[in-house]
């Protein structure tokens, strides 16, 4: 059941940061750390927005560590990758290869026969190849990407990854463009770590489920 007085706190809380308060909590979060150095690494928007979309639908069963661990990893493999390769760029085929071998490693390593499975269907659907190809597309119409993820997956499109894929494509655009998309008011909130925090921040007794503690690092 709702409680409405929780909701309302919460959302004054979320008011009284402000557009500028709201920007400084998501430049906490791993994901925007993450992006900002692949971009800092020589990538292009377009690669930095495929990256989220793409660990953004395996970004659940996280390792010990939580989201921090999971995109930190993703950030130690693209150096590696950048070291010895090069930036990926606009090739799809080494997007492909890249987030592949990520889905190998430690991050993924629950669960990690479906995430491979999820990325192939991703690629494969289309989606990675039109935000290399056509990013303005999406960035325009974000209600079409989530809808692109959510068949190429054969997700609902309120599915928590696929909400989360398109939040993650979100923070790729404040770190590549400075700016946030324009999602309507009606797109689900994903209860990621910046929702915990808030939330915990207006209303001190509140707890979120056990399974998002973990992955916000809260035990």
């Amino acid at each position: 059941m709702i409680n409405e007085e929780r909701v309302e706190a919460v959302a004054r809380a979320i008011a009284s940061l402000g557009y500028d308060g709201i920007v400084q909590f998501d430049r906490h979060e791993p994901e925007y750390l993450a992006f900002s150095q692949i971009l800092e690494r020589g990538e292009p928007p377009e690669t930095v927005h495929a990256i989220a979309v793409a660990a953004g639908v395996v970004d659940y069963a996280l390792p010990k560590g939580g989201a921090h661990a999971f995109w930190r990893r993703l950030s130690e493999l693209h150096s590696v990758r950048v070291s010895e390769a090069g930036p990926i760029g606009l090739d799809e085929g080494a997007l492909r290869e890249f987030m592949l071998q990520f889905a190998q490693s430690r991050a993924c390593a629950r669960r990690r026969s479906q995430k491979v499975r999820r990325l192939e269907r991703l690629f494969a659907g289309g989606v990675v190849g039109k935000i290399l190809g056509d990013l303005d597309g999406y960035v325009e119409d974000p209600l079409a990407l989530q809808a692109d993820i959510a068949r190429a997956l054969n997700n609902r499109p309120t599915q928590k990854t696929v909400v989360f894929a398109v939040k993650a494509f979100d923070l790729a655009h404040l770190v590549t463009r400075g700016e946030y998309l324009q999602l309507p008011r009606e797109f689900p909130i994903p209860v990621d770590c910046r929702v915990v925090e808030i939330t915990r921040r207006a209303q001190g007794s509140w707890r979120a489920s056990p399974a998002t503690r973990r992955s916000c690092g809260r035990g």
